[in-house]
């Protein structure tokens, strides 16, 4: 096993139970979490302004690093719409991939590391319009000049603050034993648990 595979390994086992790493790196948290906070009250107190978009917008998230079922949820809903005669498009951070563009809409042609693997995925099981960007509004604004949709589904971003979406869904799984709540980097949690009262479903 790599070093990298070790050093991750480790990590990941303090995520699910605190130990000595935890509490090592809970200073670290603590400015994580407090930098969090500031980020979301500067959209919540209209500082800086959030951006809703014209069509309908349903953001699938959670508060942790890792899956949580987030991406089979949003095939799901997807597909459960689509059969309702409802046009939709899905709209993915596409993590680790390996593209210079800052927008891709994923097509027959696009390989998996030009948009990373969960949207590559969910195209190949849906068939569905599906735009890859970090910029959220970027990649909804360009899904909405090339395709004709009723409703975006975003794949993540409960943390994207900049996005005003129509209604929000926090997926957290409930399958994996979890004993640490601490923020990033002593614990799993992107936003503290509580945070999950601000989704509308949860």
């Amino acid at each position: 096993m790599s070093l990298k595979r070790r050093l991750q390994a480790v990590i990941e086992r303090s995520w699910r139970r605190p130990n000595l790493l935890s509490y090592a790196l809970w200073p670290l948290s603590q400015v994580y979490g407090f930098l969090s906070w500031c980020h979301h009250r500067l959209y919540k107190w209209q500082l800086l302004k959030p951006w809703h978009p014209s069509v309908t917008t349903l953001v699938v998230g959670n508060l942790t690093i890792g899956g949580s079922g987030k991406t089979p949820l949003v095939a799901a809903l997807a597909e459960m719409f689509t059969q309702q005669g409802i046009a939709v498009g899905i709209v993915s951070r596409g993590y680790a991939r390996d593209d210079d563009e800052p927008v891709v809409i994923v097509d027959q042609s696009t390989r998996v590391a030009q948009c990373g693997d969960e949207p590559f995925m969910l195209f190949r099981q849906t068939g569905l319009p599906i735009s890859v960007g970090a910029d959220r509004r970027a990649a909804i604004e360009t899904l909405l000049a090339k395709q004709q949709v009723d409703l975006v589904i975003c794949d993540d971003g409960l943390q994207h603050h900049r996005l005003l979406p129509h209604l929000r869904i926090c997926v957290r799984d409930q399958t994996t034993p979890r004993s640490n709540y601490f923020m990033l980097p002593a614990g799993p949690y992107r936003q503290p648990p509580k945070f999950a009262a601000c989704a509308d479903w949860c």
